[in-house]
C-alpha cells in the first residue's frame, strides 16, 4: 500500500494553531486580544524601535527571548494562514485568483520571463538568495555577481553553508553566462541593487543599460535606463522578503529550498531581525517562510549561518574583511567615489563558540 503525501507545512501549522488556541485561526486573533491577559516581557515592539513591550498575551509566554523568536510568536497566526491560503491558491486555477493572474501577466508583459537575475558586486546571501528565488518565480536563470576579494567568483562560507542548508546548487557566475558581456547579451533584472556601481561589469555601463528589463531591491533608487522597466523598490530590511511577496502576489507553489534559502537571506541581512532597517513585512516573511520552510527552531538554523560566515571572517585578512560587503554610490567624472563598507558581527555567544582567544579581541574591534 502507498504511503500517503506528507500533509502540507502551512496546513499542518494551521491545525496545530487551532489545536492550541481552541478556535478556528481565522478568528483566533480577535478571541486572544479580546481575552487575553496582558503580559510585560523583553521583544520588539510593533514599530520596531524598542525591544521593550507590553502585550495582550494569554499564558504569559512572552518573556526574555530573540527577535526571531519574538516574531514567531506575534505574528504566528497571520503568518499560518497567509501560509495555508498560498499552498491552497497554488493548487487551484489561476483563473480563480485575479490578483495572481495580473501580477503574471505584468511579469510577461515587463519581460521579467526569461531575464537573467543577478545581484550587486561584492555578492552576499540576500543578494544570492534573491537571484535564486526570483529565477525560479519568473523562468528565469539565477547568476551570481563578483565576490570582494581576489577572486570574483569566490563566495563566503555563509553562502556555501545557506546553499547546503537548502539544497541548492551555487548560481552560475555572471560573466561565465552565454553572451553575458555582449551587447546583444542576455535580458537581465537586477536584485538587491540599482546602482550602476555594484553592477557586475559590464551591465553599469551605457551601451548595456539597455539589457536591463527589472530591478526588485531595497535601497535607494539612482538607475536612468533608457526606457522604462519594471521597478519594485521598498523600505524593507531585505530584497529576500520582497521576493517571498512576489510568491504570495503570484499564487505560486513555493518549493521547500525556495523557502529555507530565502529565509536565510533575510537572516543575513536583518542581522537576525535585529538590524535597524528590520520591519514588520520582514518579520511577518520570515515567520511565513519558517512555515514552508518546515523550520522548527528558527534561532538554531540562525547560529550555524552566523557561525559560518563568523568563520569566513577569521580567515580574512583585515583588508578583505573591509571589503567584503564595500558599496561604491557614485562615482564623478574623475573616477571619485564615494564607498562604504561595514562588517555585521553575530552576538558573542555565536562567536565564541568559532573563534580562538586571541580573535574575539580583533572581532569586538571591528563590531
Amino acid at each position: 500500500m502507498a504511503e500517503p503525501e506528507p500533509e502540507p507545512a502551512a496546513a499542518e501549522e494551521a491545525r496545530r494553531v487551532e489545536a492550541e488556541e481552541g478556535t478556528p485561526p481565522a478568528d483566533a486573533a480577535l478571541a486572544r486580544s479580546a481575552t487575553a491577559p496582558a503580559a510585560t516581557g523583553t521583544a520588539f515592539s510593533r514599530d520596531g524601535l524598542s525591544r521593550t513591550q507590553t502585550a495582550p498575551d494569554r499564558s504569559g509566554w512572552l518573556r526574555d527571548i530573540s527577535a526571531l523568536s519574538a516574531a514567531s510568536q506575534m505574528f504566528r497566526l497571520e503568518a499560518t494562514m497567509l501560509a495555508a491560503k498560498l499552498e491552497a491558491r497554488a493548487e487551484e486555477d489561476i483563473g480563480k485568483h485575479p490578483t495572481a493572474m495580473v501580477e503574471r501577466f505584468a511579469a510577461q508583459s515587463c519581460n521579467l520571463t526569461g531575464c537573467v537575475f543577478v545581484g550587486h558586486t561584492n555578492t552576499d546571501m540576500d543578494s544570492v538568495a534573491s537571484a535564486i528565488a526570483a529565477a525560479d518565480l519568473y523562468e528565469g536563470t539565477a547568476a551570481r555577481s563578483a565576490a570582494g576579494g581576489d577572486d570574483p567568483r569566490e563566495v563566503n562560507g555563509e553562502i556555501l553553508h545557506a546553499l547546503k542548508f537548502s539544497d541548492l546548487p551555487l548560481p552560475e557566475f555572471f560573466q561565465d553566462l552565454p553572451d553575458a558581456t555582449e551587447t546583444s547579451g542576455p535580458p537581465v533584472c537586477f536584485v538587491d541593487t540599482n546602482h550602476p556601481t555594484q553592477m557586475i561589469a559590464p551591465m553599469g555601463t551605457k551601451e548595456h543599460l539597455h539589457r536591463i528589463k527589472g530591478i526588485i531591491d531595497h535601497h535607494n533608487c539612482a538607475l536612468e535606463t533608457p526606457s522604462p522597466i519594471y521597478v519594485d523598490i521598498r523600505p524593507w530590511g531585505s530584497c529576500c522578503s520582497i521576493i517571498a511577496h512576489h510568491y504570495i502576489r503570484n499564487g505560486k507553489q513555493m518549493p521547500l529550498p525556495i523557502a529555507r534559502v530565502l529565509l536565510c537571506g533575510i537572516l543575513s541581512d536583518t542581522i537576525n531581525l535585529m538590524s535597524p532597517t528590520t520591519t514588520d513585512a520582514d518579520r511577518l516573511m520570515m515567520v511565513v517562510l519558517k512555515i514552508l520552510a518546515r523550520v522548527e527552531d528558527l534561532d538554531k538554523v540562525a547560529q550555524l549561518q552566523f557561525k559560518a560566515k563568523t568563520a569566513s571572517f577569521v580567515a580574512m585578512a583585515p583588508f578583505a574583511l573591509v571589503r567584503a560587503d564595500m558599496k561604491c554610490f557614485s562615482q564623478d567624472a574623475a573616477g571619485k567615489a564615494v564607498r562604504f563598507a561595514w562588517c555585521a558581527t553575530p552576538p558573542a555567544p555565536i562567536i565564541t563558540c568559532v573563534l580562538p582567544a586571541h580573535s574575539l579581541l580583533f572581532m569586538r574591534l571591528m563590531s
